[in-house]
């Protein structure tokens, strides 16, 4: 399609050039006024004639902005589409977020493609080359997620409505911020040097994670309950998904894409029954659950718990079954 950027470009310029309009309607408009005035000067038609003069200024201060935007594509051709998508889908009201910073709001709030150019321009800064990973995922995101999909999704839930129902989770519409902290996860489990592992998140919220690993070419799925808001961000990123969740009792649903090598659960919620943390017996008969049903033998399953979701006692035995763990991030690996 980058062909016909400069095709559009001069289409626009022709059917937007201020003196063509002038040559072609304006002289003649205005003289066809003159004579009217001269003719027919009553009150109603003076009333229509200053009408008419307002919104042909209104109409050519329009014009002098969308010439300044094209004069602006001739320095670069690739904010074509984001300037047609911008007169095509006008910005979202904002609302305030409670728990939201304002900066983290703006993010929420803007443009995908301008928010992800940002921190494309950011990157070029901290001399981040070309094809260094984190930059070619930004571009992969740029050029993959269809921007009046998620224009949609800003719409659907960026209103009163939607953040009295949904404002503990509408974080997760930042299209930078997780991706940022997944990368850094990916590249510590060593996404980036292994090939075509076949993974699930459990708990995948808006699948940043996923998103990731997929680019990097492994075969990721997620894991999330019936969140709407969720899965419809894993639709827009077209994130692969399971609708489901582990049982507080510790049981699995079955998958029929099992067995994975590699699973993760980052910040979970599910280790819970009836609102009281996991005991012992517990976590021991899920992680049996999970080298039996999920996992294949060779493979691995990192688990964060949020802080202060477990007991002290619960935390030793979670590091005495497991092959590594780190409390600074209260960490565990299960191998098979």
């Amino acid at each position: 399609m980058g062909w016909m950027k400069p095709f559009i470009k001069q289409s626009l310029l022709r059917v937007f050039s201020e003196g063509d309009l002038m040559e072609d309607y304006g002289e003649f408009d205005i003289n066809q006024l003159k004579v009217m005035m001269r003719e027919h000067g009553t009150s109603n038609t003076r009333r229509l004639i200053v009408e008419l003069f307002q919104r042909l200024d209104a109409a050519y201060q329009k014009l002098d902005g969308i010439q300044e935007m094209i004069e602006n594509m001739e320095q670069d051709d690739g904010s074509l589409n984001d300037a047609l998508n911008d007169l095509k889908n006008p910005p979202i009201r904002q609302h305030p977020i409670p728990g939201v910073s304002d900066e983290l709001a703006e993010g929420i709030y803007s443009r995908i493609y301008s928010v992800i150019n940002e921190k494309l321009s950011f990157l070029d800064g901290k001399h981040f080359s070309s094809d260094s990973p984190i930059v070619q995922f930004y571009i992969f995101i740029l050029e993959s997620v269809d921007v009046e999909e998620h224009h949609l999704l800003q719409k659907k839930y960026l209103n009163m409505n939607g953040i009295r129902k949904w404002s503990n989770h509408l974080k997760f519409m930042h299209p930078t911020r997780y991706f940022d902290s997944k990368f850094n996860f990916a590249t510590r489990m060593g996404l980036l040097e292994s090939t075509e592992l076949q993974i699930l998140e459990i708990g995948c919220r808006g699948g940043h994670f996923i998103s990731i690993a997929n680019f990097l070419g492994h075969n990721g799925i997620g894991l999330e309950d019936d969140s709407e808001l969720y899965q419809d961000l894993c639709k827009v990123l077209n994130v692969p998904f399971i609708d489901g969740t582990v049982m507080d009792n510790g049981e699995l649903p079955l998958l029929e894409q099992a067995p994975f090598d590699l699973i993760t659960a980052l910040s979970i919620t599910f280790n819970k029954k009836q609102g009281v943390p996991w005991g012992s017996d517990t976590w021991d008969y899920f992680i049996s659950n999970i080298k039996n049903q999920w996992l294949k033998a060779g493979g691995q399953m990192i688990i964060q718990l949020p802080r202060n979701s477990t007991s002290d006692i619960v935390w030793e035995h979670l590091s005495s079954v497991s092959e590594a763990s780190d409390h600074s991030k209260m960490e565990i690996i299960i191998s098979n």
